[in-house]
């Protein structure tokens, strides 16, 4: 009898032990990564807010990958959630980069479909119960303005969600003169802060020569490409950009749109 106890206690004592030491999943600000409980839960709570990384597949220069806006939106969405009570939303990965086809890379969809995308998604979310939604862009230009001419056209109908866009430059604000400078280019900072893995500085050419072109007029006359004014797809050479810039850049956005939320 005492044989049986003593193997039932070792036994207790095994099973226990291998209980606590099973991994727990750690905690996540990612839509992607949570259950469709965990989404129920957040979406009910008042407040709750989704940040969706809205980016282009395009060329950024032969140093940095085609997938840049993403890596950087993504990372901004990521800091803001965990300072606040957000999500991130899957991102908007697409877009109508059609004025980057010149270069390879580009992934394109045309711009009803974008905005049936981006209406759709505050759609979804509002039914989610969320009540504000932030899209935040990498850069200014057609996604924006995409994304900004498919909101409205939603928040017409819907008025009772809050939802925000922004850009990196414009969540800068003055703080942007401070990296207007020689030979620097905020996307190449980011980027060696962030994913320096797939940054090449080696494969910058030594000097790029860029055309300019009329600023009084949008002609298409002589059917020029970007790739006419910079083959290289670099309108600047970023040999100054550093990862300290890069790690200062995101620290002043990231701030800025935590206040951002909060006061809305």
């Amino acid at each position: 009898m005492k044989i049986k106890t003593a193997i039932f206690i070792l036994l207790s004592f095994l099973l226990f032990s291998s209980m606590i030491n099973l991994p727990t999943r750690k905690s996540t600000v990612f839509w992607l990564e949570k259950s469709f409980r965990e989404i129920e839960v957040l979406g009910k709570n008042d407040g709750a807010t989704v940040i969706v990384p809205v980016a282009q597949i395009e060329a950024h220069g032969p140093h940095l990958p085609v997938g840049t806006d993403y890596f950087i939106t993504n990372e901004i969405a990521k800091r803001t959630a965990e300072k606040c009570n957000a999500i991130v939303g899957p991102p908007v990965l697409l877009g109508n980069c059609i004025d980057f086809s010149c270069w390879p890379g580009y992934i394109i969809i045309d711009n009803s479909t974008f905005f049936s995308i981006i209406k759709n998604y505050c759609q979804s979310v509002a039914e989610h119960g969320f009540s504000k939604l932030v899209f935040i862009v990498q850069h200014g230009g057609s996604n924006v303005n995409g994304v900004r001419l498919a909101v409205e056209e939603y928040h017409k109908e819907n008025p009772g969600m809050s939802i925000l866009i922004s850009t990196t430059s414009m969540l800068l604000g003055k703080e942007i003169a401070e990296f207007r400078k020689k030979n620097f280019n905020i996307d190449t900072a980011v980027m060696l802060a962030i994913r320096p893995d797939l940054v090449n500085m080696d494969k910058l050419p030594e000097k790029i020569d860029v055309k300019s072109i009329p600023r009084n007029v949008i002609s298409y006359k002589k059917c020029w490409t970007l790739a006419d004014i910079s083959p290289d797809a670099l309108f600047v050479l970023p040999t100054s950009s550093t990862k300290e810039d890069g790690n200062k850049i995101l620290d002043i956005v990231v701030k800025n749109l935590v206040n951002l939320i909060a006061s809305d």
